[in-house]
């Protein structure tokens, strides 16, 4: 028991504790931090198409201050220098973020970021083959 106790409290001591404030959508609109987002790609035409809902709400902070509007080549920086400092937090689909909070770590040594629970972005992604390939079943399947 004690040894349990003990490595359990190691443990805890030895990883550094990062805030999670933020586990839904629901917490972010509810709060005034500013959001990072894509400029002009489908999930911003989602947004302001959106009749009710959560996803009207993010329609309605586009045009205000607490929406920051970027291009795919500006957001890892603003990651580095607005995330990182806390005044802002980037959403973005899935596969996007870990790959930046990996390229933060290779570059740091240190995990800095976290990203939610909650997956709210749809991946808008597509395989295609050509007509009437052996291929098309397998790739139905997935």
């Amino acid at each position: 028991m004690t040894r349990s106790y003990a490595g359990n409290l190691m443990s805890l001591l030895a990883v550094r504790h990062i805030p999670q404030p933020y586990q839904s959508l629901r917490d972010v609109l509810d709060d005034t931090i500013k959001l990072i987002i894509h400029k002009d790609d489908a999930n911003t035409v989602y947004y302001t198409n959106a009749k009710s809902g959560i996803f009207r709400e993010m329609g309605d902070l586009m045009n205000t201050d607490r929406m920051v509007r970027q291009k795919s080549y500006e957001i890892e920086d603003s990651v580095d220098k607005l995330v990182r400092r806390g005044t802002h937090i980037l959403m973005d689909v899935e596969f996007n973020v870990i790959n930046m909070m990996a390229k933060d770590f290779s570059k740091t040594g240190r995990c800095d970021f976290y990203y939610s629970r909650s997956i709210y972005l749809p991946y808008i992604l597509a395989m295609t083959g050509q007509k009437n390939s052996p291929l098309i079943p397998g790739l139905n399947k997935m």
